[in-house]
């Protein structure tokens, strides 16, 4: 009894230690990932289909913007940022995703916005923009020898250009940790190629 009993103990112990080990490192891939919107005018769609498909993934998700006062979207949607973007830091968050809105183009030359798309994407961190967003990451250099996607009008695809970045015309495209898509009805193609990302697909 006694052996049989140490054989069933050793077994039981070693199925323990797989469990802990997968459970944390399923733990680890969880971190929560930080959405920025414009303060003010972000647009609707893009922030609820993102959100939603990152939730039901489950991955949590942190609001971030320049202030945590109330932010309005273009079709009236109230949000409450959870933190400033100044104090978010790739150590603590999975990736960075801009939602786009007419309110976007204060940011194009935001120095904090610029400099925490580099933080992310130096740190392997996935960084995604959508519409008009990836100007932000054009215009801090996260783009330069990179393949995007952007809303296709004249102005944005000679940004892209002038900072050293290879445009495609397709809806959403994927270059390394980079994400970007090219309009709002991409967003959920968009969404769902940051939780592949995300989970290691």
């Amino acid at each position: 009894m006694t052996l049989k009993f140490s054989a069933i103990f050793y077994l039981i112990v070693p199925i323990k230690t797989v469990f802990l080990v997968l459970l944390c490192g399923a733990l680890a891939a969880a971190q929560p990932v930080a959405v920025f919107v414009p303060h003010d005018l972000f647009r609707d769609d893009e922030f609820e289909r993102t959100v939603r498909t990152l939730e039901r993934a489950n991955f949590s998700v942190t609001i971030v913007s320049s202030d945590t006062n109330a932010a309005q979207g273009i079709d009236g949607l109230l949000i409450k940022p959870d933190r400033l973007l100044k104090e978010v830091t790739p150590d603590e968050f999975a990736g960075l995703v801009l939602v786009n809105g007419s309110g976007i183009a204060p940011y194009w030359k935001d120095t904090v916005l610029q400099e925490r798309c580099r933080q992310f994407a130096a740190a392997g961190r996935i960084v995604a923009a959508i519409e008009l967003a990836p100007l932000v990451l054009a215009r801090a250099g996260v783009l330069k020898g990179k393949t995007a996607t952007v809303f296709p009008d004249r102005f944005a695809l000679n940004i892209l250009k002038e900072h050293g970045c290879r445009h495609k015309f397709q809806p959403v495209v994927v270059d390394g940790n980079i994400i970007t898509a090219a309009r709002a009805e991409h967003t959920l193609a968009f969404a769902r190629a940051i939780v592949r990302k995300l989970k290691g697909r």
